[in-house]
């Protein structure tokens, strides 16, 4: 549905980040066809027809972990991205169409390049796991179970926590920036408003408290004018800056707006990461062979496979939900289907 709605929506196919995330959906269904099915079958049948079938458990094992590793660079070129449309100035950063067909064909690449080194023997082999009952790398190869914990755990983690937590703290400087012009402006009307004597001097008695609280905030009213001109980047960009004389409480509107939409996106972005790292740290610890569960035959190998499945449908539920166009168009074809039906 999520890539339907992506696919059929004009707003949502032009803007580039959403490729991202209709590519981060494709590998996901592709995990989904490519190993779950196979994966509940050899639940059933004990593994006896990807036993029997060696052809058909290698392209399973290549497929899986084809859709599998493109997951990880998905999800790492979507903070990128992120990174660079909050943080960083569009002059700074490459053309975005150039930038998300560049992103989008490194992540396939790496993806890509894992399975091919799997299949031709150089990290490691296809073969039937009796633990996780699908076919898979066989992680008691040192090089593929060490090179695969520092792909993880020593390049994706840590740059998405970097990416994130920059995000977080320049969201975090921009919000109180808005406070402070929020504080300034209500202190501007208090003192506009405020009642006078006969001679036009202010009541200083009645509002002297009320005026100490809100003036250290308001200082100098060109403050407020080269933090527009620092936002919109006349001084680093190159760009002119908006005429914030007449049109101040407009473009702080626009500002306030944009900056909700920013953590909304932000959030989103910070939860496809957990829920990423949730999923997948369980299995690969179940393989790292550092784990007294990871014995032959145990429950647990079963439990980390299925849960590192989970991401698949938790990745396109967490975009869909949490971006508000893609969630209107959801509920408009659902509507649509609702009055077919009926």
């Amino acid at each position: 549905m999520t890539i339907v709605v992506i696919l059929r929506t004009r707003s949502l196919r032009q803007n580039p980040h959403n490729l991202l995330m209709l590519n981060l959906a494709v590998a996901d269904l592709g995990v989904a066809l490519a190993s779950m099915t196979f994966s509940m079958a050899s639940i059933f049948d004990e593994g006896t027809f990807l036993l029997s079938h060696r052809t058909v458990c290698k392209a399973n094992g290549f497929l899986s972990t084809w859709f599998s590793y493109s997951n990880h660079p998905l999800i790492s070129c979507i903070a990128f991205d992120r990174f660079l449309i909050i943080v960083c100035s569009p002059r700074r950063s490459p053309p975005k169409g150039l930038r998300i067909g560049l992103l989008i064909a490194m992540s396939w690449t790496v993806g890509f390049m894992v399975a091919l080194t799997v299949a031709t023997g150089w990290l490691s082999e296809f073969r039937y796991n009796v633990n996780t009952k699908h076919c898979s790398p066989v992680w008691s190869y040192e090089e593929f179970r060490v090179s695969n914990i520092v792909f993880s755990y020593g390049i994706i983690v840590p740059a998405l926590v970097f990416f994130y937590g920059v995000i977080t703290c320049h969201l975090w400087r921009e919000g109180r920036r808005l406070e402070t012009y929020e504080i300034s402006k209500s202190s501007f009307v208090l003192t506009a408003s405020s009642p006078s004597d006969g001679n036009g001097t202010l009541d200083k008695d009645r509002y002297s408290d009320q005026t100490e609280s809100v003036t250290p905030a308001s200082k100098d009213d060109s403050s407020f004018d080269n933090v527009e001109a620092d936002h919109h980047g006349n001084k680093e960009d190159g760009v002119p800056a908006p005429h914030v004389t007449g049109n101040r409480k407009a473009d702080w509107r626009i500002r306030r707006r944009r900056h909700r939409a920013h953590s909304r996106v932000a959030r989103a972005g910070a939860i496809l990461v957990f829920t990423n790292i949730l999923c997948w740290t369980p299995y690969i610890l179940f393989h790292s062979k550092y784990t007294r569960v990871s014995s032959e035959g145990h429950w647990f190998g079963v439990f980390t496979m299925w849960l590192a499945y989970c991401n698949a449908v938790l990745d396109p539920l967490v975009y869909s939900c949490m971006n508000r166009r893609v969630r209107d168009e959801l509920w408009k074809c659902a509507r649509r289907v609702r009055c077919c039906r009926f």
